[in-house]
């Protein structure tokens, strides 16, 4: 299998400043940034004065670029536009590897992303309009909303990236600009049975939101990593080592909800039937995981109107936590169950407002 070009792996979680250039599109708002604690100023204004070092963001220049066109004022209107008109579904970022010896953020087109490919083999079996109704929308810095659809040539279903064609075409600029250029941005059903290899499309490291993760990280594959912050930031002791490293990971979690905040507040999602009337979020991924933290957060702080739902809260509370996590049989279930009455319910009260 093909993975995604090394320097664009997204896993060191003291290098917010590469963190920061990929989403930095996304927020472009001064204000959202009214929310952060005092306590991580500091970090917030050594990633800001980073993200423009030519040097450190040299390999995910490709990211922000595809961020930025995905953004753009056109196609806001008309791919957005799709993905509202359809059941969200967001679900954790991370996935077990397909050898059962990783858990790392890959793609969801990924051939290695083992959750992906159990929610597409389940879906398979289920009928079309359900997979016309569809949006997934995985918690990830690099945008990558999934519809379904069934390939017209092979009579397999199809996950695709809603943005299929922009990627697409940044794809070929990369690439005639010497540069690599993205990976596969859809995969079948047929790919999986096939063992189809297939080029990533993006990758990142649970190190980048889990503090304790991220120590293990560094320990394993950049023991050197502290004295080289050292010569950038001064001595430090292994206490504030870990403190930098706790921050780094808090600051990119503040930077992923205030994504998904705004991207929240963009959608149209069902609403709570009382006088509140809350959007309803519904997120698969286990509530100790740092992407529901994550969604909490862009909730709390950034999306007033909306709420988790019970489901979201209740997804993974009784499944134990073997490595198979949201990929674990129950829980796939529980996420078609869930798709079913959402996409049912839909169907039933096409004429609500709230409800398209």
């Amino acid at each position: 299998m093909v993975s995604v070009d090394a320097n664009r792996i997204l896993k060191d979680p003291t290098k917010t400043a590469r963190h920061l250039f990929v989403l930095r599109t996304y927020l472009s708002d001064r204000r959202t940034f009214a929310n952060y604690k005092r306590i991580m100023a500091e970090y917030r204004d050594i990633a800001q004065t980073w993200s423009n070092d030519r040097r450190i963001i040299a390999g995910v220049r490709s990211y922000h670029l595809l961020n930025k066109q995905l953004f753009n004022r056109k196609a806001k209107i008309n791919r957005l536009r799709e993905v509202q008109k359809k059941y969200i579904l967001f679900i954790t970022g991370a996935t077990p590897d397909v050898s059962g010896k990783k858990y790392l953020g890959y793609d969801f087109f990924s051939m290695r992303n083992e959750l992906s490919n159990r929610i597409l083999q389940a879906l398979e079996n289920e009928p079309d309009e359900l997979h016309e109704n569809l949006a997934i929308i995985p918690i990830t810095p690099v945008f990558q909303p999934a519809h379904f659809r069934i390939n017209p040539e092979t009579g397999s279903l199809e996950a695709y990236h809603v943005f299929e064609k922009e990627v697409a075409e940044i794809s070929r600029y990369l690439e005639f600009n010497d540069r690599v250029g993205f990976g596969s941005v859809t995969k079948s059903v047929r790919d999986i049975r096939d063992g189809v290899l297939k080029p990533g499309f993006a990758q990142h490291g649970l190190s980048l939101y889990d503090s304790a993760d991220a120590k293990e990280y560094l320990e394993d594959e950049d023991p050197r990593r502290k004295h080289k912050l050292e010569e950038l930031l001064g001595s430090m002791t292994d206490d504030e080592f870990t403190l930098l490293i706790e921050r780094s990971c808090m600051l990119n979690r503040h930077l992923m909800a205030m994504f998904y905040g705004q991207l929240i507040n963009m959608l149209q999602f069902p609403k709570k039937h009382d006088r509140t009337g809350k959007k309803q979020i519904d997120v698969a991924a286990s509530s100790t995981s740092p992407y529901f933290t994550i969604m909490k957060m862009a909730i709390e702080h950034y999306t007033p109107n909306a709420e988790l739902t019970h489901f979201s809260k209740t997804f993974m509370s009784d499944i134990e936590r073997p490595f198979e996590r949201e990929a674990h049989p129950t829980a796939i279930k529980r996420i078609i169950n869930r798709i079913n009455a959402r996409i049912v319910e839909r169907e039933k009260k096409p004429d609500i407002s709230h409800l398209l």
